[in-house]
């Protein structure tokens, strides 16, 4: 190990006792090191105590649709997540060959490729639910 030591200032007397314990093996020489000075802690004022902030309200979220997939307004249009869902259920299952076939003739690679093409979309979800 190699320590540098500035010597164009002089040392205190912390500096000195810390030199001489590493000069000595971690022995104490003649003079003790000075103890560091605690500051002490700032008096407590006495006052009120500030009131504790009242507890957030929680939010309230808006179902946006029925959980049992009763939900009369949606159209039944398929969504790319939907393909997603099946085609990974079908891959679950080892059905992944049966998949890729399903996909190239739609002439796609991959079931994200069939985004925006709902009659792909239903074509897909059609021939992966019938596997």
């Amino acid at each position: 190990m190699q320590i540098t030591i500035n010597t164009d200032e002089a040392l205190s007397a912390l500096d000195k006792s810390i030199l001489s314990l590493l000069v000595n093996g971690g022995v104490a020489t003649d003079t003790p090191a000075p103890a560091a000075a605690d500051p002490e802690p700032a008096p407590k004022k006495a006052g009120k105590k500030a009131a504790p902030a009242p507890d957030p309200e929680p939010e309230v979220e808006e179902e946006d649709e029925d959980l049992l997939g009763g939900d009369d307004d949606s159209d039944d249009e398929p969504t790319v997540q939907d393909a997603l869902d099946i085609a990974s259920k079908k891959v679950q299952d080892g059905k992944a060959a049966d998949v890729k076939k399903i996909l190239t003739s739609l002439s796609v690679k991959k079931v994200s490729e069939l985004d925006g093409n709902t009659a792909g979309l239903k074509k897909f979800i059609e021939k992966a639910s019938a596997l």
